[in-house]
This record gives C-alpha cells, sequence and structure tokens, in this order.
C-alpha cells in the first residue's frame, strides 16, 4: 500500500499566500488606495519620461493631456482590477480546497478514503503511534444488496461507519477502503473490546462483520499494521465459514 499523493493542489493557496490574502481583504479599501496610488505614480513617471525623451514641450496641450490620463486611468482602472483579482483569488481557493477534501473524503459515509486515509498517515504520523488498527469486512454483504437493494446496502454501510467511529472515540480514526472493507484507528490508551465477528440488528435483519486487529508502533510501520490486521481479518472469515 503506498501513501496518498500529497501534491498540493494548483488551486489551493499555500498558508502564508492565504494570510496575505486574508490581510487584503481585511483592509480592502487600504490597499485598493496605496496599489492604486502606486500604478498611477508609475504611469505618471514613464509616461514623463517618454514625453520628455520625444521633446515634447512641457507647456502643451499634448503633454497636459498625457499626464492627465496617465493618472486618472490607473486610478479608475486599478481598484475595479484589484477587487476582481482578491475575489477571483477567493473563489480559486475555496473550490480547490472543496475539491481536495472530496478527493479525500468516502461520499457516501463521509469518512476517509483510502487516498484521505494514507494522507491523515502523512501529515499526522503521532495519531498513529502506538495505535490500533483494525480491518473490517462485511459478511455476506452481496447478499445483502440482492436480496434487500442497494439502497440498503447504504445503509447498512452508513451504520457500519456510525458503529465503528463509537468504537475509536472521538480521536480515532475511520476510514472505507472500498466496497464493504473499512479500517479504523483507536489511538493508543484507549481500549476497545472487539472480537473477530460482530453481529447487529439493522431494519429487523442480521448483519454481520469480520474483524481483525494489528497494534503499531509508528505510523512508519503502518503498512506492516495493515498488513497483519488484513490476515487476521481474513483468519476471523475463515473461521466464520468453517463454523458454519
Amino acid at each position: 500500500m503506498t501513501s496518498a499523493d500529497s501534491t498540493r493542489t494548483g488551486l489551493i493557496l499555500r498558508p502564508v499566500e492565504r494570510r496575505m490574502l486574508g490581510w487584503v481583504q481585511e483592509h480592502m479599501i487600504r490597499t485598493v488606495v496605496i496599489t492604486s496610488l502606486m500604478i498611477a505614480a508609475v504611469s505618471l513617471a514613464i509616461t514623463t519620461i517618454a514625453l520628455t525623451v520625444n521633446g515634447m514641450d512641457a507647456f502643451s496641450s499634448e503633454w497636459r493631456i498625457g499626464l492627465y490620463l496617465s493618472t486618472l486611468i490607473p486610478l479608475i482602472v486599478a481598484p475595479g482590477i484589484l477587487v476582481y483579482v482578491a475575489r477571483l483569488l477567493v473563489q480559486l481557493d475555496q473550490t480547490g480546497r472543496d475539491l481536495h477534501a472530496a478527493a479525500m473524503i468516502d461520499p457516501l459515509t463521509s469518512v476517509l478514503n483510502r487516498r484521505g486515509f494514507f494522507q491523515e498517515v502523512a501529515e499526522h504520523p503521532e495519531h498513529f503511534e502506538g495505535a490500533s488498527l483494525l480491518m473490517v469486512d462485511l459478511n455476506g454483504f452481496k447478499q445483502l444488496n440482492d436480496t434487500h437493494g442497494h439502497e440498503f446496502g447504504d445503509e447498512v454501510l452508513i451504520e457500519t461507519t456510525r458503529w465503528l467511529r463509537g468504537q475509536v472515540g472521538v480521536d480515532g480514526i475511520v476510514g472505507r477502503f472500498g466496497g464493504d472493507e473499512f479500517v479504523a484507528v483507536v489511538p493508543a490508551g484507549i481500549g476497545v473490546s472487539v472480537g473477530t465477528v460482530h453481529s447487529m440488528m439493522f431494519c429487523n435483519v442480521g448483519v454481520s462483520m469480520s474483524i481483525g486487529a494489528a497494534t503499531v508502533a509508528t505510523a512508519d510501520s503502518i503498512g506492516d499494521g495493515l498488513g497483519r490486521a488484513d490476515d487476521a481479518l481474513y483468519g476471523a472469515k475463515r473461521s466464520l465459514v468453517a463454523a458454519a
């Protein structure tokens, strides 16, 4: 298993860029006035140099018109452009963050997807020090879908995430790796009493899940821990089949 791609999305501003943009929004009038005056001053200086180089009479009407236009046009046009650019950056940044979040969250259950889980590992390794990993897989999920319909199956998946969240606590992590396969991270020091199989009733229908557990020392050993939890999960499934 590989870590999620943590490459920065182009639309998302860096923290320092977001702070700068926030300052601009907070002091928009001051920023617009100062920037417009600076642009007008630069434009006036360039126009003056150009007129002087071309040998135009400093007292001619062309000279005065050139100076007026080089000063007034920036003062009129610049504020609108500056406000538009600031608002556009805010919208692009928010869109980028929304897209980034959507790429990390499972839309059905609202928990981390596989990519989001490994992104969490990369960004917050301290959450995994001494933690217990639970790999969870629903038993006979295809039959549930075939018998009761996909809407029922979706509700079972949602109910499963609710149960897992109750097991891991407020500081725990729950993720959906795909289909009916889930992962849960129980922080160090929090006891969790789950067996290899958990059964529940949902809408008067019996639902069971197989569970494999493993403990990891650090985030660096997350791959090995998931492998051991996965092995334990399928061991639980084999035991369930043998007992049937």
